[in-house]
């Protein structure tokens, strides 16, 4: 693997501060769109293993762009972090944040097998299992692919990822308890079975040995943001094994007939891969081919990362994402996903293996599990015994979330060494107990600092479809009008405005802007029929405006600046207003 150059992107530090839910970007929770509070399938994307009431419509399309910076927040409900003698807490955890991208091509099949795709229906892609037999030919291997990806259904990784999860082997040397995990039906126990998922269930084409273990002993699709540790001290562990920074290994064999190569291989070790004729092949992450690149470059320095927990002025987890530059400047169909994994202190999370597994003959316990499902205690009295609610397919459990795709795109005609600061708005329509586990409406980030050479892209995305009987249909509608004071509820005129400072904003940006996107300008001589003049009125309360809106990109002079939403703002409990501090 030459042709390519790789990119460390992975920032390690100790978070301070069962569920994981993503507020921005919005994250799915396996939703699609769903007119209901409650997903319809758990199983279309991935194993999130939260609430069903978790999770956000797939936004209405609009022609959104990309920026650098996006502010990435989130909860997670059990916490984790802390340190032994002034805060402690009850387990081990860490969070890991990684994207995965690829071209966004237009001529691509609508249903091939690759391609990230939300889709329409809440349906889990099918798969159809390979022959009990191998070896199987390339025809029919290809002939499976064909009779399983369809192109009404989302899909994240792909088949072929999936396929060779489903044959190959799984990391035996792994601690699986007292779990009796199953075999595939050519009788191999593969990367399909794991101590949370010991049975064959699938979600998507989720590998789950992959989405269970970090950092993953395997090539990956996904590409590591941060990895946010519970303790300081394992940083430099995650740094180097984290595929950003090594190398890991895959066994590469070809058909039999015609000698093209397998995407799959039933061994998952150099040893056994020579013993079949394969090729043990180390793989480098990267963002894309450089073709004008024949070695390895030498890896981006680290950066220290902004993670304020849930601190004690009460803001919600978060991180600041430096978004990837691609050399090749193609646009970009990707999807963010967050993991939170979790594991007790009932045994040594880090030393446990394989060797502390339970171990049976004749169905005969020879060997206990140093943790077990339902264990009795003896507590003193008199021998009375009690039963601890343990399950020992949760004590190390991940919980998941992942964004809808998504698109990067080129920066826009402005400053190419300019920093451009996401603006955009989390939540749901709602109060807070109709929202849950979701927030109530707000912007994101609420409070804004900014320097004056810097840029703000303000952009939304929202949906007609999801209802959860807050509003008309349940739709999403936002806008964004300046106040005087933060205190105030009532919009200044444009003419009192101090942000129609900003420079490249006139009159018809601030309409932009008040109408949700609704109107492009003032008169019909700019815009025609989408202007004030001409158009149809905009109602109210923004019902016939857009669920998602573009945006704009623009720059404000040194001062203080406070905005709200005219329709979400309920002025007491409810208060969708922001602060940008230049």
């Amino acid at each position: 693997q030459t042709n390519m150059r790789r990119i460390v992107l992975l920032l390690c530090i100790a978070v301070v501060n069962c569920d994981v839910y993503l507020s921005n970007p919005r994250g799915s929770n396996n939703r699609a769109r769903e007119a209901t509070a409650t997903r319809a399938n758990g199983n279309r994307l991935f194993d999130s293993q939260n609430n069903a009431r978790g999770g956000y419509n797939y936004g209405d399309k609009t022609n959104q762009r990309s920026s650098s910076e996006l502010e990435i927040e989130w909860t997670n409900q059990h916490g984790c972090g802390g340190n032994e003698d002034t805060a402690p807490h009850k387990m081990n955890c860490n969070l890991v944040l990684q994207f995965m991208c690829q071209d966004n091509i237009n001529t691509a099949a609508p249903s091939d097998s690759i391609t990230i795709r939300n889709g329409q229906s809440t349906g889990t892609q099918p798969y159809t299992k390979p022959p009990r037999r191998d070896p199987e030919s390339e025809t029919l291997t290809n002939v499976r692919t064909r009779r399983s990806t369809r192109s009404d259904r989302g899909l994240h990784e792909s088949w072929e990822w999936y396929d060779s999860c489903y044959r190959r082997e799984r990391n035996k040397g792994l601690f699986t308890a007292d779990q009796q995990l199953k075999n595939n039906q050519a009788g191999t126990s593969s990367a399909i079975f794991t101590r949370q998922n010991p049975n064959e269930n699938r979600r998507g084409y989720e590998c789950p040995e992959e989405r269970d273990y970090y950092p993953y002993w395997h090539p990956t699709p996904w590409t590591d943001i941060a990895v946010l540790a519970h303790n300081a001290t394992m940083c430099k562990y995650y740094q180097d094994n984290s595929f950003n920074k090594r190398t890991y290994g895959e066994c590469v064999e070809t058909f039999a007939t015609g000698g093209g190569r397998k995407h799959w291989s039933t061994v998952n070790n150099a040893s056994q891969c020579t013993d079949k004729g394969g090729q043990w092949v180390d793989y480098h992450n990267y963002l894309e081919l450089a073709p004008t690149y024949t070695t390895e470059a030498t890896p981006a320095g680290w950066s220290r990362v902004n993670h304020l927990g849930n601190s004690l002025d009460g803001v919600p987890l978060n991180y600041t994402w430096k978004i990837p530059h691609f050399p090749s400047g193609n646009k970009k169909r990707c999807v963010f996903r967050i993991r939170y994994n979790i594991s007790t202190d009932d045994y040594d999370p880090f030393g446990t293996t394989s060797d502390h597994n339970q171990q049976k003959e004749n169905n005969v316990i020879i060997k206990p599990s140093v943790i077990q499902k339902n264990p009795l205690v003896d507590i003193g009295a008199d021998g009375q015994p009690l039963q601890l609610a343990l399950n020992t397919e949760q004590t190390g459990r991940t919980f998941q979330d992942r964004s809808h795709a998504f698109f990067l795109e080129q920066r826009p005609a402005v400053s190419p060494t300019a920093t451009i600061r996401n603006l955009n708005v989390r939540g749901k329509r709602g109060n807070i107990v109709q929202t849950f586990p979701a927030v109530e409406y707000d912007f994101i980030p609420k409070r804004l600092v900014v320097k004056e050479d810097e840029l703000i892209h303000i952009q939304w995305t929202g949906s007609n479809s999801h209802n959860n009987r807050e509003g008309t249909g349940g739709t999403d509608r936002h806008n964004f009008v300046e106040i005087q004071d933060p205190s105030e509820n009532f919009p200044c005129t444009y003419e009192n405005s101090t942000i129609h400072q900003i420079y490249s904003i006139d009159i018809n940006n601030a309409i932009q802007l008040a109408s949700g996107g609704y109107y492009s300008c003032e008169k019909s001589s700019d815009c025609q029929g989408q202007s004030v003049a001409r158009k149809a009125t905009l109602q109210v309360q923004l019902n016939n405006a857009h669920a998602s809106f573009a945006g704009m990109v623009f720059k404000l002079r040194k001062g203080n600046y406070h905005y709200m939403c005219t329709r979400n703002n309920n002025f007491t409990n409810r208060s969708q207003k922001g602060h940008i501090i230049v």
